[in-house]
């Protein structure tokens, strides 16, 4: 890895850069406000690799033909990976120690955080959330000036919905009816002639109320399930692997082997296949999201970023759900398209921190508050730079997992430290996963020769911690 100034990193550390890099936002011109339109796709509980772009087993077609005009980044991370604590990252720029949500639930962001979305409404953009909402504010109070949503995780069909601020139990597939609600949007937003900003978030394929995918009889009949891979670290084997004796009593661990029955190879490939098909059931919905955008003329002026709030452990280490810090669970998709945005794929490090800053600067907005994260703008005209060193990953709380852990991922070794209640000053467990072994299952922190690089990454989570936390 190309070693980078002191001065960006310093500028990195002081969360400053969003501010430099505003002048690198590309111009567009719309038809009123020379502004342009951002379309933000949120999907819930996507992994990375379930898209046909890289995974050739995933039907896709309509994200993959969305890709394949994009710039893709192939290390995204999510500095929580769960709903609630992503959704907050994302609106406020603000890691979860300073924005206060830090389980999934209803936790309200802190009080006097704003939010890029307020910014674009302030700045004279419609700004307009559908799908799923999962933070304890109301999605006026985050800047958004319509919204039809849902609360929170449930029913794939029959659910409750709000629309137009009228409570009402819509009957067919949740996404159909998001994506709906998305097209009115567009219509409304097409007719104003002012720039817009919509947040559609998906429910699929995150679990329904009763932990299962649900997904259609057409999109199951796309996968065999002989075809479905079993992961590397499967059976489990913690000892061999380096894991920390906790996660065998975690509700990922019990959950996985003893209610879903991971036990048994055939379950898991059940799974893994209703996974599949439940992401071929999102990908449909969503074409149609884009084919209204292009049927309206709007796609021509409008950045369409697309992104999840975390991955989904698929049996890895005989794992479920998300929370943990391993690849599965952080890494997310992302890839952005629009005019003047290159396509390929780009190395650089990002995470969901900083979207805020990246759509502000889309926007050619300058924000006079503080972010966390930083514009990834500088990757589009200069996508071998070196901008950011490590990102840094924590979940202060325990929740689904019964530890507090903290980490960080740069391009050579994931580092992990976790701790426990009785003790949370000093670390329960170390974790050191090398960036070529992707399935981490060599844990070189129990290797005696590490100590020196040991040493170095604790240091560099121990100020990452200090610059991040709370005030």
């Amino acid at each position: 890895m190309k070693l980078i100034t002191f001065s960006v990193l310093l500028c990195l550390f002081q969360g400053c850069l969003q501010h430099s890099m505003a002048s690198h936002a590309p111009q567009l011109e719309t038809a009123d406000s020379g502004r342009p339109n951002i379309l933000f796709i949120f999907a819930d509980d996507l992994r990375e690799d379930t898209l046909g772009i890289n995974n050739n087993l995933l039907q896709t077609p309509h994200l993959d033909a969305l890709a394949k005009q994009s710039l893709l980044f192939n290390k995204a991370y999510a500095v929580l990976a769960v709903c609630s604590p992503s959704r907050a990252t994302v609106l406020t720029g603000r890691y979860p120690s300073v924005h206060g949500v830090t389980t999934y639930g209803d936790t309200p962001i802190n009080q006097g955080l704003p939010t890029f979305v307020q910014t674009l409404r302030d700045k004279g953009y419609l700004t307009g959330v559908t799908g799923k909402w999962h933070v304890g504010n109301s999605p006026q109070d985050m800047g958004f000036t319509s919204a039809d949503i849902f609360h929170a995780n449930g029913a794939w069909y029959g659910r409750e919905v709000i629309e137009n601020g009228k409570a009402k139990i819509y009957p067919g597939f949740v996404e159909t009816w998001s994506v709906d609600r998305s097209i009115d949007f567009l219509t409304r937003a097409s007719e104003t002639q002012k720039p817009f900003f919509l947040w559609y978030n998906t429910q699929v394929p995150h679990m329904d109320d009763e932990f299962s995918w649900p997904a259609t009889e057409q999109s199951l009949a796309s996968y065999r399930l002989d075809d479905m891979p079993l992961p590397l670290s499967y059976p489990p084997d913690h000892t061999a692997t380096g894991k920390p004796p906790y996660l065998r009593e975690s509700r990922s661990y019990t959950r996985a082997m003893n209610t879903y029955g991971y036990q048994s190879p055939d379950n898991l490939k059940a799974h893994i296949r209703d996974y599949y098909a439940a992401v071929t059931d999102m990908d449909r919905e969503i074409g149609r999201l884009l084919n209204a955008l292009k049927r309206q003329g709007l796609d021509k002026n409008t950045y369409i970023i697309f992104m999840s709030d975390n991955g989904w452990l698929l049996g890895e280490h005989g794992l479920t759900s998300k929370v943990l810090a391993y690849k599965p669970s952080m890494q997310v998709p992302l890839f952005v398209s629009g005019p003047d945005i290159p396509v390929g794929e780009n190395n650089g490090l990002v995470s969901n921190v900083d979207l805020a800053p990246f759509i502000l600067d889309l926007a050619g907005i300058s924000p006079d508050y503080r972010l966390d994260g930083a514009s990834f703008n500088k990757l589009l005209s200069e996508p071998a730079s070196q901008w950011r060193e490590y990102v840094y990953y924590e979940s202060p709380t325990p929740q689904l997992i019964p530890r507090s852990f903290f980490a960080i991922r740069d391009a050579d070794y994931l580092y992990i430290e976790t701790y426990s209640a009785e003790n949370p000053s000093t670390p329960e467990f170390v974790e050191l996963y090398a960036s070529r072994d992707p399935a981490e299952l060599t844990n070189l922190a129990l290797t005696a020769e590490n100590t020196e690089l040991l040493q170095r990454y604790a240091t560099q989570l121990r100020q990452a911690r200090e610059h991040y936390a709370s005030p």
